[in-house]
């Protein structure tokens, strides 16, 4: 959600709860009951689609540090035993091949961290028998290939998730486009017939409308998604 969502999130739940509060107010109304009831379910949609959001950028950003991380870690292993194998045999250029730092894995972008990688593991088959002596075993390959894979098909994944996102973010605005129509056509409407006869309830009811905002502390009524005011009152 954005903060602006966020703002009126909150107001739709303090306008709601001062509004079941004051239930009897409005017993026999049933126009507002029902209204009241509807902003009660769109509210519930608002908060399972913006968990839904959250879980999506979340949860792929923790899958992929912890793939990023085991690929690393396993290439790191690969890259140390050639690297022996080569300072042994006074190979520079093959000690130069794979002369990355954990740093220089873990820290690059996706692309050029899994190529990294990519390029211990085939530097390793080409050598593996020279390789044996020194630890490297064909389970430590299929481990480090599978790691490679792995992190490349979960990096493509911010890609669907900008597309799911992009219809939740649309879903996000379509529920509160409806509940603000809600409230400034339905419910605002209604309890203006209250304002006189119980005008503590009423006035507790447009203080509840207002949304602040808690960054620079200015108050609107959250009738829309951007800073347009509109009168409950109808003025």
């Amino acid at each position: 959600m954005t903060n602006t969502q966020i703002n009126q999130r909150n107001m739709f739940g303090l306008t709601i709860k001062l509004l079941d509060e004051g239930a009897l107010s409005y017993e026999t109304n049933i126009p507002l009951k029902d209204a009241v009831a509807q902003a009660k379910s769109n509210v519930v949609a608002i908060d399972e689609a913006g968990e839904q959001q959250r879980t999506i950028r979340l949860g792929i950003a923790l899958d992929k540090g912890n793939l990023r991380k085991a690929m690393v870690e396993k290439a790191i292993v690969v890259s140390g035993i050639i690297y022996a194998y080569a300072a042994g045999k006074k190979n520079e250029t093959l000690r130069n091949s794979v002369s990355f730092s954990y740093t220089d894995l873990i820290a690059a972008r996706d692309p050029e961290s899994a190529d990294r990688c990519h390029i211990i593991l085939m530097v390793a088959r080409e050598h593996e028998t020279e390789l044996t002596p020194y630890g490297l075993t064909p389970v430590l390959l299929t481990e480090l290939d599978t790691n490679i894979v792995d992190f490349k098909n979960i990096a493509l994944l911010p890609r669907k998730a900008i597309s799911e996102g992009t219809t939740i973010t649309k879903n996000l605005a379509d529920l509160f486009w409806q509940n603000i129509q809600l409230f400034k056509g339905v419910i605002d409407k209604l309890m203006l017939q209250y304002k006189l006869s119980q005008p503590d309830f009423y006035n507790n009811y447009l203080s509840a409308r207002t949304v602040v905002s808690g960054g620079k502390g200015r108050a609107s009524k959250g009738n829309d998604t951007t800073t347009t005011t509109t009168s409950t009152d109808g003025k």
